[in-house]
């Protein structure tokens, strides 16, 4: 089996179980994919699955710039779960394993996928930027749409909890651990291209 294909099924797997556990608790599917679309998680998860499913598909890997951005983001929702978000959950709890499913595993996963087999030539310091366009549009979005509906997915981008200069912090943070990923991972991209040559 390719190591695309076992990345894509790994990241389908922890988005359908999550969303078919929020169907087991009375959410219809409609709701249940709507109400987790507020998450950069879940977002960012099924992006995975579907760069992955494009990958097994084709037979080609992505591309160096995609597998770079689709890595730096799924470790940003490991690194910040385990250090901010952690829910606490036991073992014998079902949300146990959805959870590290897509906060552990599939974050691993990637980030194994691309230390051992990703394309990295050609990777500069200018993708490290252009990387951090999605989660930036992901801001938006959940900062729109919890201005709408009184609901934000976490409390570090809420004004409600900690004001817009709080949240300015938080922002201003989260975009420097974005770009500053995104450049240890070209940096050690380039490291290994040349090393190769």
């Amino acid at each position: 089996m390719r190591a695309e294909t076992i990345v894509a099924l790994l990241a389908w797997s922890a988005v359908i179980a999550n969303t078919a556990l929020r169907i087991s608790r009375g959410e219809g599917p409609g709701e249940a994919i709507w109400t987790q679309a507020r998450y950069f998680t879940f977002l960012t998860n099924t992006t995975v699955a579907l760069i992955f499913t494009h990958a097994a598909l084709t037979g080609r890997g992505p591309g160096a710039s995609l597998a770079g951005a689709a890595t730096v983001w799924i470790s940003v929702v490991g690194l910040v779960y385990h250090a901010l978000l952690n829910q606490g959950f036991v073992p014998s709890q079902p949300d146990f394993w959805t959870d590290h499913m897509l906060h552990t595993v599939v974050p691993l996963t990637v980030f194994g996928y691309w230390a051992l087999r990703a394309e990295k030539a050609g990777l500069g310091l200018r993708d490290a930027v252009i990387w951090a366009g999605f989660p930036m549009a992901y801001l938006v979005y959940a900062l729109g749409r919890g201005l709408i509906d009184g609901r934000f997915p976490y409390y570090f981008i809420d004004p409600s909890d900690i004001g817009w200069a709080g949240v300015a912090i938080w922002v201003t943070g989260l975009t420097t651990l974005f770009v500053g990923l995104g450049w240890a991972l070209t940096l050690a991209g380039r490291t290994r291209v040349l090393s190769r040559t």
